[in-house]
């Protein structure tokens, strides 16, 4: 063998491994793992699933030909394969998954907070692992302070730069790829028609409806505090009712009508516990790499 031939095949071995050793890095780097299991419990189901929600469909209609709903499937011809388990709901799935909705998680579950400190943390919010493992991973509380209730429940208030923080920390850009598509085309097809109305949302709550949401905000806080009869998911759909005339409701593409006291009801939490503008921050952020259009909106608050 010549010097020049085992030169070159020294060369591809050396190339060869460096490539193994950075799929094995991209493999196990913690973030783009969490990042893994953020999108699939966000942004996927299986089509096991989705073949169940086809079948109760088609019984709730009969005749009525389905593929998948719309609503929670808006691209089925884009799949995607999970050997990690990361994936798997409650039932056992194929293995094989569909990008669903964002939206399409209010009609199930909306407390995703609760699987999302699960993916970061191995623990659910707000117990005392989830704190440990917070302030282990980013130096400060996730929670400025914690009052009690009337109803002697504790109160989480959440802490703005904690926010922050862990946004910086996870946040990757339009152009990572998960699996064969890019993070930018999953947001475009599974979350933009949200992220306009969320954005419009926040847009009326804090400018157009500004005085009539800070008193909202302050009467919702005054009686956690003092009124042991006080219930917060009534007081977020009362509020939904003051803010928002049937029209106004109209005008909400995708967000559920019967839903909206949700994301007003979390929105009332955080303008209360002052980590609203960090959270507002962050989505100024996303958008301008995501989603010109709507950072646009945003940037007039």
């Amino acid at each position: 063998m010549s010097e020049t031939t085992r030169t070159q095949k020294a060369n591809v071995l050396l190339l060869f491994l460096s490539a193994i050793i950075c799929f094995s890095f991209a493999s196990t780097d913690p973030i783009k793992n969490k990042q893994y299991k953020l999108i699939f419990h966000q942004f996927l189901d299986s089509e096991t699933d989705a073949a169940s929600l086809q079948l109760a469909a088609s019984r709730s209609n009969p005749g009525h030909q389905h593929r998948f709903e719309p609503s929670f499937y808006p691209d089925t011809l884009t799949r995607f394969s999970d050997s990690t388990g990361i994936g798997e709901s409650i039932s056992k799935s194929n293995g094989k998954y569909l990008i669903r909705s964002v939206e399409s998680s209010f009609y199930g579950a909306p407390g995703f907070l609760y699987k999302f400190t699960r993916d970061l943390f191995n623990a659910d919010y707000p117990a005392d692992k989830f704190v440990s493992e917070f302030k282990k991973e980013f130096g400060l509380s996730p929670f400025k302070e914690i009052k009690i209730t009337a109803k002697k429940e504790n109160w989480h208030f959440w802490s703005g730069s904690a926010v922050l923080r862990a946004f910086n920390r996870y946040y990757g850009g339009p152009n990572n790829r998960f699996q064969h598509v890019t993070y930018g085309f999953m947001y475009k097809v599974g979350a933009k028609k949200y992220m306009t109305d969320y954005v419009k949302l926040i847009k009326y709550i804090l400018v157009d409806k500004k005085d009539e949401w800070q008193r909202l905000c302050e009467d919702y806080k005054e009686k956690a505090l003092h009124d042991s009869t006080f219930d917060g998911n009534m007081a977020s759909y009362h509020a939904s009712e003051k803010l928002f005339t049937p029209k106004e409701i109209q005008s909400f593409k995708v967000i559920p009508i019967n839903y909206l006291y949700i994301p007003v009801g979390q929105l009332m939490r955080r303008q209360i516990d002052g980590s609203l503008p960090s959270i507002v921050e962050c989505l100024r952020i996303f958008l301008k790499d995501y989603d010109p259009e709507n950072y646009q909106v945003l940037q007039s608050i």
